[in-house]
This record gives structure tokens, sequence and C-alpha cells, in this order.
């Protein structure tokens, strides 16, 4: 029998209560008051009322029914489970996922019987049976002319259902489908004899020139000449434009239409402009930024570019005949497009057509009558194995879900996962900030990064662009919640696992839309299985930061989705492999689609619910008073969490002077220096921060590194604890002037491996001058790690840090003694110097045995922190 508590990550940690009490969780979900309330009537109680208020919240039409109440789940006048409850409980209380089963086995999908209020868990209450209709079949058309041309048209049928006649009294009766047959209904068609009207010239077809020469120049690099490139170039910062030159002969007759058409290898969400160029002695291998002809008027834009695609420009206006023309292809957009040159396969073409003078005599043309009959195929139901299967065969984002989940994506608006950022209560040099609008050692800053189509090494696309761990569509994310801001949100990011999506040009704006050809099951089932978030759809995002499996944190990597024992992560593990079992939210509380925690380098605070390993273990958990008493210092993940990126290297070092190939990805990246299995390094920290801030001069620390994020903390700070963190350094562009770091395009170090373009243009995406070019500084940010907690078999020892051992730098974090007391030599102000009664190994414990065990001596005394309460 199952008592009616709250379900989820508490009944899991109730049922591994003994293993959970040995272990020190960093980040899991506050369960202590659940586990003790729930033993009491009233509470019980209380928790059956938010079963009941959960269905009726599902199903509003049930409210004040015969089903709103607890004979729903409940065998009548007993605590005992029925059919229904049963299957409830066994969903892991989920009504979305057992609404298509027939829990009471009387033939009625419980999704049907609740509509039709009836018990789902009762064999003995269904719905009563309907009478099936027959849809008329309409009479058959007669065409109304002798020779018509006209179609048939074959309405698709509906299956009837004969009612079963029963032969005896109270026999049972099963109605029988009969199978429908397809209706061929005859056409009705008119027509009329065709007259084809004469034309004055005829055309002659099309004549195709490729050009004679091409090149593109470029703003940055005024001297070099590109005419030997297999690219060809258009952007508007830096300035990047493009020339080419055809010679049109051989043309006999008038000009009817001339057409410029380029092959674009990547995207634009704006048009390209073709423009007049009166100066044809330009030379394709001589012609740089600072020699090129002047660029005349507009002829015409295209449309805007999509990838892998040819662009048209009518160009007709400008070519009229014979002659040589040269063309510069320019951009308004910032983003750089690269355009297949006359090196490549797809060269540019010049496609020019032609006509003739010509006479010609109306013709009356008889119509000549085909009778074909076509067969219109009945529009299939989606099918799928989801838990919204038959609810919407098409996913809009949010547009779709909202229909029956009003007000959620308003929540979402809200939320930091969608803004990126909000208030910073726990950084004290900001107000509202997160990852937009702010400076980073991965990216460098997302705000002109957001999103795109690069074209790799392979000359495939690649989706691009910090966007993509975003759970928007496309669009950035505004304070205001507008109906397009709302519309814009992607709730299958985190609610379906098997969802994938990719970047594409609709209506002229990158977007993301699903990519069957990424999914392990068919589209359909995709985006009908929706769930609750799970650690594969956290992951997703959040182990790939940083552009890569477990580049940025160091602690969360594809592995957790899956843990392969209980030594990799035992919180995460599955209870199989001697794990807890935990998924991400089991920890990290949710509420109105607002997550908890922040650790140290998250600016903003989502939800303010404290995550810790308090949450669910006591804060005394050893039973050993000479390691419990650590706690008040220590955090749990010193000890058990002796190392990092136990499987994947992690990112230690990114330099952004050099450049290195992804061999996945196929694009060019930043150097990383990774490591595997690293000893965190160790910082007190008081639950504040400090952050860098964009657009300000940088302060440098002792060692002469700016540093991005770090903890705020010493051991003097009430509360202050020692924490474990990865420390990432970086090499990244320094304005010498303005003494700021400077952002990277990083489409184009991506996609051509040219740092120096990609600093000049990220610099002028922002409306920043290089006037004294650009340095480099080292830059560290500290991260805190939290997942990869070891079994208590696995944790540090004593030795690990006392006695010799060299983990922590105990003087740095604030230990070191007094040198005086009282005016003397620390030791001399009470006694004489004993330390040599004890080895160096045993100096330590037996010191503080003496000083603080025997004679209750405040830390005070013989240092600059007192004793930790």
């Amino acid at each position: 029998m199952e008592s009616c508590t709250s379900p989820s990550g508490t009944q899991r940690l109730r049922r591994n209560a003994p293993l959970l009490s040995l272990l020190l969780l960093p980040l899991v979900a506050a369960a202590i008051a659940v586990l003790v309330s729930a033993a009491l009537p009233a509470e019980r109680a209380q928790a059956k009322s938010d079963y009941l208020t959960a269905f009726i919240a599902r199903y509003p039409n049930a409210k004040g029914s015969k089903l709103d109440n607890c004979n729903t789940c409940h065998v009548s006048g007993s605590t005992t489970l029925n059919p229904y409850g049963s299957a409830y409980k066994q969903s892991g209380h989920n009504f979305a996922t057992i609404e298509g089963q027939d829990s009471d086995g009387d033939g009625v999908s419980n999704l049907t019987e609740i509509n039709a209020l009836t018990f789902p868990g009762d064999k003995n209450d269904k719905p009563a049976a309907s009478t099936p209709t027959r849809t008329p079949i309409p009479p058959s058309p007669t065409a109304t002319k002798p020779g018509a041309s006209a179609t048939a048209t074959v309405i698709a049928p509906t299956a009837t259902k004969i009612p079963p006649t029963a032969t005896k009294p109270g026999a049972s009766a099963t109605a029988t489908i009969v199978a429908p047959t397809a209706t061929k209904i005859p056409p009705t068609a008119t027509a009329a004899a065709t007259t084809i009207a004469p034309t004055p010239g005829v055309e002659t077809g099309s004549t195709t020139f490729n050009p004679v020469a091409d090149a593109y120049v470029d703003s940055s690099n005024a001297s070099r000449n590109y005419g030997t490139s297999a690219q060809i170039r258009v952007d508007s910062s830096p300035i990047v434009r493009s020339y080419l030159r055809f010679n049109v002969t051989g043309l006999t007759g008038a000009v009817t239409k001339a057409t410029l058409r380029v092959y674009a290898n990547g995207l634009l969400n704006s048009g390209i402009t073709a423009n007049r160029v009166a100066n044809n002695s330009w030379g394709e291998t001589a012609i740089t930024y600072g020699n090129a002809p002047a660029v005349g008027s507009a002829i015409a834009t295209s449309n805007a570019v999509s990838a892998n695609a040819w662009v048209s420009i009518d160009v007709t206006s400008y070519v009229t005949g014979n002659g040589t023309f040269s063309f510069a292809l320019t951009s308004t957009n910032a983003n750089a497009l690269s355009l297949a040159s006359r090196e490549s396969s797809n060269k540019p073409k010049l496609v020019i057509k032609t006509a003739i003078a010509a006479t010609a005599t109306a013709t009356r043309v008889a119509p000549t009558a085909t009778r074909t009959a076509t067969a219109v195929a009945p529009t299939a139901t989606p099918s799928g194995t989801g838990s919204h299967v038959g609810r919407f065969a098409t996913y809009e984002g949010s547009k779709t879900c909202a229909l029956c989940h009003a007000g959620k994506a308003s929540e979402v608006h809200a939320s930091a996962h969608y803004q990126w950022k909000g208030d910073t209560p726990d950084v004290p040099n900001l107000g509202v900030a997160g990852k937009l609008g702010s400076i980073n050692d991965f990216c460098t800053y997302p705000d002109i990064n957001w999103i795109g189509q690069l074209t790799n090494l392979d000359g495939a696309l690649v989706d691009g662009g910090c966007a993509q761990c975003h759970v928007g569509l496309g669009d950035k994310p505004t304070a205001e919640a507008t109906q397009a801001q709302l519309d814009n949100i992607d709730c299958l990011v985190c609610h379906s696992d098997s969802y994938k999506r990719k970047v594409a040009s609709v209506n002229g704006k990158l977007q993301f839309v699903p990519a069957p050809e990424k999914m392990s099951v068919p589209l359909i089932n995709a985006i009908t299985d929706i769930k609750r978030p799970s650690k594969a759809t956290c992951l997703a995002c959040h182990a790939n930061a940083g552009g890569g499996n477990n580049n940025k944190r160091g602690d969360l990597e594809q592995a957790h989705a899956n843990p392969p024992s209980a030594s990799f992560d035992v919180h995460m593990a599955s209870t199989a492999l001697g794990g807890a079992g935990l998924d991400c939210t089991d920890c990290h509380q949710t509420q109105n689609h607002r997550i908890a925690g922040r650790g140290s380098d998250l600016r903003e605070t989502d939800l303010n619910v404290a995550v810790r390993c308090t949450n669910c273990h006591n804060v005394k958990p050893h039973g050993n008073n000479d390691l419990d008493k650590h706690t008040a210092r220590v955090d749990c993940t010193v000890c058990h969490i002796p190392t990092y990126a136990k499987i994947r290297s992690t990112d230690m070092f990114r330099d952004f002077r050099a450049v290195e190939i992804d061999p996945v990805k196929r694009l060019y990246e930043p150097k990383m220096t990774r490591q595997s299995n690293v000893t965190p390094q160790y910082a007190f920290f008081n639950g504040t921060s400090y952050f860098a801030e964009f657009g300000k001069p940088v302060t440098k620390n002792a060692a002469g590194s700016v540093v991005l994020s770090s903890p705020l903390g010493k051991i003097t700070d009430a509360g202050a604890k020692i924490f474990a963190f990865k420390k990432h350094q970086a090499l990244q562009a320094l304005d010498p002037v303005q003494q700021m770091l400077i952002p990277f395009k990083m489409g184009v170090l991506f996609q051509s491996g040219n740092v120096d373009q990609a600093i000049q243009q990220g610099a002028a995406a922002v409306g920043w001058t290089l006037s004294q070019g650009y340095q480099f500084i080292p830059t560290e940010r500290y991260m805190g790690i939290f997942h990869g907690v070891a079994p208590k078999a696995e944790a540090l020892t004593c030795n690990a840090c006392h006695s010799g051992g060299t983990r922590l730098d105990f003087d740095g974090l604030g230990y070191a003694p007094n040198a005086q007391r009282a005016g003397k030599p620390l030791c001399a102000s009470c006694h004489s110097d004993k330390s040599g009664e004890w080895s160096s190994s045993t100096l330590f414990t037996k010191v503080h045995a003496k000083h603080v065990t025997d004679k209750k001596i405040n830390c005070s005394e013989c240092h600059g922190f007192s004793k930790a309460q």
C-alpha cells in the first residue's frame, strides 16, 4: 500500500538512506523536512489532497464530479490503490504518461474515461456506447462538356462500426469494424477552346558566361591580395567586398534578362548588393583594398542568403549587350559571408537571355479531354509512443505547448535559463547581470556570437553560436515578455531526451528547427515523448559548455548522464551500481521554472534556495568527533571529491593567440591545454563572488593576471568554509589604450583560424577602434567543484592534508600561527619552546591535543582567527 506522500527524489533518498547517510552530498534537494513530516497523519492527508489537486489541475472538467474524490485512485473506502492508482504510482506520479493506458481493462483508455467522467480504475464503470454515424457520399457529378479535361477525386473512407446484437439475455457482444472501400467520384469539369496569343519576340534561350577575373579585398588587410582564393567574401565590419569581371560576347539579340548568380557557402539574414564598377582595368592577382577601383551605384540587391545555395541578382539594367562588365559585391551586414570564387567548382555565372523579332498568328486550339482519376490519400493520424502522442503532429515551440500549459512560457521567459541574466544579490560589484553583457574566457562575449551557420574545413555546414545552449528558438532574449518573445521559447530543449535541433534560415532569419536526421527516434516520437528534465537534457548544454564535452566546468561531463560506477559519482550513479540514482532536479530544486544553485561562478541567482549537503545529510554526519569538527570550516567537497575530470579531460588553459582543429567539428578553435584527474584548488568561500565587468579597465592581481571570477571569503569571515575549485586560465586580447579585454568574433576564428580578423571584427562589433592594436594578457577564473562525489571509502584521509600532507596550503589559507603574542615569541609568551618534543609528522596533532583539547585555548590566542562555531 502506498501512502499519499510526496513522490520522486524524496522516496529515493529514503530508500537509500543507509548509503546516503555516509556520503557528503554537495548538491542535494532539501528533503529532510519531508521525511520527518511524512509520518504525521495530518501531513499525510495534506499530501493526499495535493495528488487530487494535481489531478484536477490536469483535468479541470473533473472538478466537482465523482472523480473529484480519492476513489479515483483508491478502492472505495480503503487505502488500497485501484489499477489506475497503481499505474499512477508506477509512472513516477505522472498522469500524462498513463493517459493512453487502459488501467482497468474495460476497453477504454484512461483519458477517454476521465473525459467521460467515469472511473479509469473501475472496469464496471465506463462510458456509454455511442451510436456510429455514416457519412453520406454526395451524388456523383457529371462532366458538362464533352472533351473537357477533368480529374476524378477519391474521398478517403471512414470505417463504419456495426453495432452488435446480443442473442441471449445477458450475453455479451462485440462490435465489428468493417473496413471501408474508397469511393471514386466522377469529375465535374468545364472547358473552353484555348487561344494562343502571338508574341512580339521569341526568346532564343540563354547564354552563360563565367568570370574572367574575381577577387575580394579586405580593409583590415588593405595591402593583401586574395585573387587566387577559392572564395570571395562580403562584410560590412571590417569592410570586405568582392570584384567580378565578365566578357560578354556573341549576343545577337536584345537582352531580355541578365542574372548574376553566385554560390553562397554560408548564410546571411540580409541580401548582398551588386554594384556598377566603371573601371575594368583591375587585375585579379594585383587588386587590394588600397588600389581597388571605386564602387559605383547599386544595381540590385538579392533576397536573404541561404547556405549552400545559389544567390541570384537581377542585373538587366546594367548588362545591355556585348561588352566587359565589372561588378562589386557588397553587404551592409556585420556578419561575414563566404561565396564561391571562379577557382571553385561552383563558379559565379552571368546568365543572359536574349530575344529576336517575330510575328505570330493567333491559333484557336480546341481542348481535348483527358479523364484521370486521382486518389486523394486519407490524412494519417500521427503515431508515436510519447506521453503527448495524439495531441499534436507538429511542434512550433511554446506556441504548441501553450495550448494546454497557459502561463508556463511567461515563467520560462522570466528565468535565468532564458534571460541569461538576472539579479545578483551574491555579487557585490554587480546589479543585473549574467552571460549576456559579460566577458568570459571561453567564447569571450555571447552578445556578438549569438547564432550562426559555419562552414567547416570540409565545406559542410555546422551550427554555431552561443544560442545553441539557450532555451530559445533563436531570437535573443529581451526583458519585455512580448508575444514574439514568449513564442521564442523552445520547451523541448529541457523536456525531451530525444529531441534535437539545428540552425536554419526561416523567413530570412536564423532560427532553430527540429533536426530529424540527428534524432534516434522518429520525429513524431521525439516531439511527443515529453517528460520532466532528465540528466540527459541538462547535460546536453551543461556538459558541453565552453564548446565541448567537459571543456568548461571539469566536474560535469557526458558520462554523468549514465555514470559507469559509484566511484565516478556516487549520487548520480544508479542504485544497481551502488549509487543513489539521483537526477539533477533532486538537488537543484525548481519552482515556476526557476532553478536553485549558483556555486561561485554564476552571476545571477535564479531561485534563492540553498543547495547544500545538509539538505539531506546531518551537519555532523561522521559519528566521529575528530572528523565532524572539520565541517565548521571545511566543505564536504574538499574530502569527498579528490579529483575531477575523471573520464573526459577538461580545458585548463585556453590560448587565444593560437588555433588548433577540432577533429569532430572540423573547425578551428583556440588552442587548449587539457588535463585529467585534476586535483582541485582550495579557497575560502563565504557565498559571495567577484566578477570582472565588460567594457571597464581591467585590474591585475599580484601575479599580473586579470581575475574574471573568484570566490570571496577569508578565514575570519563568519560561516566561510574551504571549498574545492577548478582554476581556469587563458591568454586573451587586451586593448592597451583602454585597458579593456577585447571580445572575439568567434565565427571568424572557427572558420578561418585568423586570430587577427577575429579580434578586429570583435572590436568593431562593439564599436571599438583599436588605435594601437592589441596585446595578450593572462586571465583566470575559479569554478566550484560539486559533482563527482566519491564513496566514503574513497574520500581523502587525514594524511592528505596533515602530518606532512601537501594538499592544502595552510599558510595561504590563513592558518599560519602568529609570530608573537603579548610582545614575545609565540611559544615563549607562555612557556619555553617545546616543539622539539614531537616529530614533524605528529607536531600538529600533539600541539592541538595539548592546547585545544586539554587546555581549551581558543584559536585566536595563537592565530589571527577565532574558533569556528
